[in-house]
């Protein structure tokens, strides 16, 4: 019988104050890449962040999901993927979206807002 790989979890802190006067947030959680005090701007990069799905012999490789929270009362949160500004002789960092190649197809990149019920 096959075994399985553990998992790590991440999980920000409870807001547990169950009166509405004192809040009760919940804690973040932050994955931060290494930072870089070097002056070479060439090799001294700040360090990346990559959230990868596990690769597979014969199944589907792990999926990559990113959800926001929900609210049982208002809004649920929101989903921001943007690069941020550049410094004096640089340019922004781009945002890109993609699919891999595929020996049958190549899959689909979808783009959807809900419906808004009023």
């Amino acid at each position: 019988d096959g075994q399985f790989g553990g998992i790590v979890g991440i999980t920000g802190g409870l807001g547990s104050h169950p009166n509405d006067n004192h809040g009760g947030s919940g804690g973040d959680s932050v994955i931060t890449g290494g930072e870089s005090l070097g002056g070479n701007q060439n090799r001294s990069a700040g360090g990346g962040v990559q959230l990868v799905g596990g690769a597979a012999e014969a199944g589907h490789g792990g999926d990559l999901v990113l959800k926001t929270g929900k609210s049982t009362q208002t809004s649920s949160g929101q989903v921001v993927i943007t690069s941020v500004d550049s410094g004096l002789s640089g340019t922004s960092g781009a945002v890109f979206m993609g699919t891999g190649d595929g020996w049958a197809e190549s899959g689909s990149v979808l783009v959807q807002t809900g419906n808004g019920f009023n």
